[in-house]
């Protein structure tokens, strides 16, 4: 028999029936329905940032800052997590190039060989008020991330554009994913994982209302867990899950 998927109203009528919480017809019935409810996401993103459940991978945009005093920066999405891999895409051919991470310090010291006299470089000043310089002649081919919120470029070419622009950069990674408070919502995982989140939903209720923890159902979320991740090796084993991989725990 095939793992099925459920709703979030489904999910919170499980737990309502493991909690004796009574019948929930809809999320938002009464103070208790809507406190199962969050709940059930309280875990689901706790188990997305422990890894004991997949998030998404998926391509996704940078956000455009479009400030000529600060032409290689672009902003991260607040849903980013992870930047597995970024191209730069040239405007006027298409040719998708691969751009390497640099740590922070790294890169605004190999920005201090560039002479800020010369035409071809533009001195950036930080939001932090450090400065460093850029080339403005030329293809991007380093980034770096700063104050965990912006992507910033060691090149751009004026010639194409007076900035970066979220068209010119392609990022993979994980994806934060959403999560609606709604009945009719399904927790974007897959359908093997809604075991681990139903179970460990019940743990969390069970302490919450009650103050108790049932120690059956915390061996199962565990057992479920340990089959999940050894599924998940025997998967991937052979296989290069990362490349040029920066991992930003967005929160």
């Amino acid at each position: 028999m095939e793992p099925s998927k459920y709703t979030l109203l489904e999910i919170v009528q499980r737990v309502a029936e493991y909690t004796n919480a009574g019948t929930v017809n809809s999320i938002n019935d009464t103070r208790e329905s809507v406190q199962l409810a969050n709940i059930v996401k309280e875990c689901y993103m706790d188990l997305i940032e422990r890894n004991e459940i997949e998030s998404r991978y998926s391509l996704y945009k940078l956000q455009n800052v479009s400030d000529v005093k600060k032409p290689t920066y672009l902003k991260l999405p607040d849903r980013a997590w992870t930047i597995d891999v970024i191209k730069y895409k040239r405007p006027d051919t298409g040719k998708l190039t691969d751009l390497q991470y640099l740590e922070p310090l790294a890169f605004i010291e190999k920005s201090l060989y560039l002479d800020p006299t010369r035409d071809e470089v533009q001195q950036v000043t930080d939001f932090t008020d450090i400065v460093f310089n850029v080339r403005t002649d030329a293809d991007p081919f380093y980034y770096t991330i700063l104050n965990d919120k912006y992507i910033v470029f060691d090149a751009y070419d004026k010639r194409q554009r007076d900035t970066l622009i979220d068209n010119d950069i392609i990022c993979y990674g994980r994806y934060f994913p959403v999560f609606k408070l709604e009945d009719d919502f399904i927790p974007e995982i897959s359908a093997q994982q809604f075991s681990i989140l139903l179970s460990n939903a019940k743990i969390h209720a069970d302490y919450e209302l009650k103050e108790h923890t049932n120690p059956l159902e915390t061996n199962r979320a565990q057992k479920l867990f340990n089959n999940a991740s050894n599924n998940a090796r025997s998967h991937t084993r052979g296989t290069r899950l990362w490349n040029n991989r920066m991992d930003l725990r967005r929160r």
